[in-house]
């Protein structure tokens, strides 16, 4: 090479390019081309250009379990002349071939594409431009257009072409995702009129050519705490569904939207109604036992998830959809303040509690219910029963079986013959109990050998009654014996006439503690007993010993 066709050492100064170094302003060029030698690198020295203001490239890692925003965040390269972002630019990928869910950021010095951010002057809100997989295109074409639209977009930051705007904007962004591919603005500090101007300037500045940028552009305001999008990491597509995922979700906020973006990738978007709501999911059940492996939730990078087409829509193993939307759907809890403060926000523990059953619901036909789903219940029991519903608990041998028996069981329906409409029964974990050994309350009993309720019979031949299991041969001496245990299976208004007949018996327990609320009497006995309207419920029964009287009452 002529040795007088090396530039001089000041910046800008003219030189002849050397013929092994190809035009570093053409989009496919390389700086260099082997070898690299001095003479090289001491010519590309010189060519200073500076530009206004001094930039960063970052670049965003793919979407991994336990990789938050922050974390996938990479610094590139500063870059401060025209050189070094021709440079940068020849070096790197062009974004259509970048991995799903990466890409690219090119902001001011001194700031940086995160959420939350605390620096001064850092970002409010992004202007997005999805440019999303359509039948109109090809997939080529689209490429080709979003590397376009980048290159234009960079361009226009570097050389200061959104003139009395650019102190509103912190840098751009763009991002390859799963059904459309993102190109924003970050900006800061602006008002509804500015965010208008700002909008109409992207659009110029990408459509060099004077062609029709007819792609959507939105503002989305970053979230002050977390986003209301999840990720949730450890959802296998064979064991779980939209509707298990908002079985589980939905007792701690109201869940709009599900999708399972690609398949058999362990990963699935859930939306919540606001950044309360998923603040309740992440406290709660990160971390959370599923099917092999915890269930790990983090924020997503959008506050929302846009519908995927019907052609991204795919059939799950279990034979439903990747996509569900719940915005209408009237089992979301939270909806109606009058009802949203009856939630108890519990994290997983190895009880749930039941409500909305039928009034005619046995702990027999619950424990059915979990049985069909091959989980079996340690307990079941039900504490509260009205004219319309009834409550109560299920106890499990751990959390897992729990959590598992959440998803599938949760808002089964269960219909009942003579009413319209069926009973959606609802669950949600619950505190953990306060025992031992099962439930203690009084009325219900259960066998300590295989834990199924215990029924009273009467010894006829000791004059006891027992409490004995209908599935083995475990009996039990009743702390409160009734002698008269062969007329306990009566409706209830019957009881009171049976008592009647025998409250003058002297084998009959006597208490002056609950004085009858009739007429006074201090005196009255007590029974347990159960009727066939409620089957599998025991109750401690009062019947007040004045003749004249006999009232029956219970607690």
């Amino acid at each position: 090479m002529n040795t007088s066709a090396i530039a001089s050492e000041e910046p800008g100064e003219i030189y002849q390019t050397p013929k092994n170094v190809r035009d570093h302003l053409h989009e496919e060029s390389r700086f260099w081309t082997e070898p690299r030698d001095e003479l090289n690198r001491k010519q590309l020295h010189t060519i200073r250009h500076k530009l206004d203001q001094k930039w960063f490239l970052w670049y965003l890692t793919e979407e991994k379990r336990g990789l938050t925003w922050n974390d996938r965040l990479r610094p590139v390269h500063p870059v401060t002349t025209i050189e070094q972002f021709w440079a940068l630019y020849a070096y790197v990928k062009r974004p259509s071939h970048l991995p799903t869910t990466t890409g690219y950021a090119f902001f001011c010095d001194g700031l940086s594409p995160k959420h939350n951010n605390t620096e001064e002057n850092a970002s409010e809100g992004q202007l997005i431009m999805s440019i999303r997989n359509t039948s109109k295109m090809t997939k080529k074409d689209i490429h080709l257009q979003l590397n376009d639209y980048w290159k234009r977009l960079i361009i226009a930051l570097a050389g200061v072409q959104f003139n009395d705007y650019q102190e509103y904007i912190c840098g751009a962004m763009v991002i390859v995702d799963y059904y459309s591919n993102d190109l924003s603005l970050w900006v800061r500090n602006a008002s509804d009129d500015i965010l208008q101007e700002l909008e109409n300037r992207f659009r110029a500045v990408v459509s060099l050519n004077g062609e029709s940028v007819t792609w959507p552009i939105s503002y989305v305001k970053h979230p002050a705490d977390i986003s209301p999008v999840l990720q949730i990491y450890g959802v296998h597509q064979k064991h779980f569904s939209c509707d298990t995922i908002f079985n589980l979700v939905c007792s701690f906020g109201d869940c709009l939207k599900i999708l399972f973006p690609v398949p058999n990738n362990g990963m699935c978007l859930i939306q919540m109604r606001n950044e309360m709501d998923s603040r309740n999911v992440i406290d709660r059940l990160n971390g959370c036992p599923g099917v092999g492996k915890p269930l790990v939730f983090m924020p997503w990078r959008k506050t929302a998830i846009d519908e995927p087409s019907v052609s991204d829509i795919y059939t799950l193993p279990a034979g439903s959809q990747s996509y569900q939307c719940y915005v209408e759907s009237p089992l979301l809890r939270f909806s109606d303040p009058l009802f949203a403060n009856k939630n108890k926000i519990v994290g997983p523990t190895h009880q749930l509690h039941f409500f909305n059953a039928p009034q005619t619901m046995t702990t027999r036909h619950l424990r059915k219910l979990f049985e069909n789903v091959h989980i079996k219940p340690k307990y079941v029991q039900i504490s509260n029963k009205t004219q319309r519903n009834c409550s109560g608990f299920v106890t499990f041998n751990s959390t897992e079986e729990a959590v598992t028996a959440l998803m599938q069981c949760n808002h089964t329906q269960i219909g009942v013959p003579h009413v319209k409409l069926p009973y959606i029964v609802k669950l949600c974990f619950a505190h953990e109990p306060n025992m031992s050994d099962g439930p203690s309350f009084v009325g219900i009993k259960f066998c300590p050998e295989c834990n199924n309720m215990l029924y009273p019979r009467e010894d006829k031949n000791n004059r006891q009654l027992l409490y004995s299991c209908r599935n083995c041969e475990h009996s039990q001496v009743a702390d409160n014996p009734c002698i008269y245990v062969n007329k306990l299976n009566h409706e209830v208004d019957e009881l009171t006439q049976i008592v009647a007949d025998v409250i003058h018996d002297p084998t009959l327990p006597k208490t002056q503690e609950h004085p009858c609320p009739k007429c006074g009497h201090e005196e009255a006995v007590f029974f347990q007993a159960q009727s066939r309207r409620a089957e599998e419920e025991m109750r401690l029964y009062y019947v007040c010993t004045e003749p004249t009287c006999t009232h029956r009452w219970t607690d």
